[in-house]
């Protein structure tokens, strides 16, 4: 079976006061990913099934935030600051109450409010249920899972003289202390908190997920189960540093990353920003190929959607890199790009079927009788038969 986890992120400090002091706590009247991973869901549930998707997003915290801001001009004044944004929230909480129609008919996300935090993720990628009831992806009898992260993202020097860096993405609330070891695995160090500002609930590099915690929890996926697919989107700034471990020659040497059974696909360069359009192109093209029972690939999907991007949307984006001195191999300064958006895939290999990634069939991401033919034919195309 096929499994969709969708995670909407937030950096932390929409969940607490400003700096100036003129709200009193969070502030969600403007989600990063919230609306989005409405969309995306609504967009995937036709083809997986609600019960084979994981929501993890603010969509019940965000909602009661904005109808309790809404509900007066003094409402508004004391929880986001002022007054004048008052049409601009009411605006908003329609637009999310509509965008996030299906999954609130749905029953919602499987994770919010504070368990849309780093820890509940890898938990939930490992299969590791931490309360009775959690929803995660099975250890066993998984054909394929598709992880979509929306969020905003960043990186930092592994410490203060380090020429390395740290990529990660940004959760709203951190990963509890009990969870502190998990943390053990990154070069945090190099971003220390402000001295002069302790108005968060805990140090500020557990509000991140870093790629480092990530390429571990995908390589202990792959030992359990190593003919399980992973096909992986980031939607967020620096993206393409967080998929590292698929391209750089030590990981490809000691762990063998180039033949994972991987498809990563990444929506900014390693130090760019992201521009945002990608996922819910590559979404409706999805969508549109498989209503067509068309057989397309992962790379003929990327391929489409790229085009889109760059030559509808995006066409002074495109030419902008294009004329960019620094788009050409060999920039002088590779961390500060005046580029933007570049989206890249990043593909390993199909362990059952001995071809690349690039060639898998998008029907394999679902759960349509279309897609189990593609890999039923042989016992060992579930995971639940692999042997390590």
């Amino acid at each position: 079976r096929a499994w969709v986890v969708l995670v909407g992120g937030e950096t932390g400090s929409t969940m607490h006061r400003d700096k100036a002091g003129t709200r009193p706590g969070k502030y969600l009247g403007s989600h990063t990913s919230l609306q989005e991973i409405g969309r995306a869901y609504a967009q995937l549930v036709p083809y997986v099934g609600r019960q084979n998707i994981i929501v993890m997003v603010q969509l019940e915290e965000t909602l009661t935030w904005l109808r309790q801001a809404t509900a007066s001009e003094a409402a508004c004044a004391e929880l986001a600051g002022k007054v004048s944004v008052l049409g601009a929230l009411r605006a908003r909480l329609k637009a999310t109450e509509s965008d996030c129609e299906k999954l609130l008919k749905d029953g919602g996300a499987d994770y919010d409010g504070d368990r849309v935090n780093p820890t509940q993720l890898l938990n939930v990628l490992r299969g590791q249920a931490t309360r009775q009831g959690d929803k995660v992806v099975p250890p066993q009898g998984v054909s394929t899972v598709t992880l979509i992260i929306a969020s905003h993202g960043n990186a930092h020097a592994a410490h203060e003289t380090s020429s390395r860096d740290e990529w990660y993405c940004h959760f709203p609330y951190p990963s509890p202390e009990s969870e502190e070891h998990l943390y053990h695995v990154v070069s945090h160090t190099g971003l220390p908190d402000p001295k002069d500002d302790e108005s968060w609930s805990a140090p500020r590099y557990r509000y991140r997920l870093y790629s480092t915690m990530l390429f571990q929890v995908y390589h202990e996926m792959l030992q359990r189960s190593p003919f399980r697919r992973l096909v992986v989107l980031y939607q967020f700034c620096l993206s393409g540093g967080a998929a590292n471990f698929m391209q750089l020659a030590p990981y490809r040497q000691y762990f063998g990353t180039h033949t994972w059974p991987m498809y990563v696909m990444t929506t900014s360069g390693e130090y760019e920003p992201a521009l945002g359009a990608f996922l819910m192109l590559w979404l409706k093209e999805l969508k549109n190929a498989l209503h067509d029972g068309s057989k397309v690939s992962l790379e003929q999907l990327f391929s489409k959607v790229k085009a889109i991007y760059w030559e509808e949307v995006y066409p002074e984006v495109a030419e902008y890199n294009k004329s960019n001195p620094h788009h050409s191999i060999g920039a002088e300064d590779p961390k500060n790009p005046r580029t933007m958006g570049t989206i890249k895939t990043f593909s390993g290999q199909d362990t059952h079927l001995g071809v690349s990634m690039d060639e898998i069939d998008i029907s394999t991401l679902t759960n349509q009788k279309s897609a189990m033919s593609n890999i039923v034919g042989s016992t060992k195309a579930s995971d639940s038969n692999c042997r390590l």
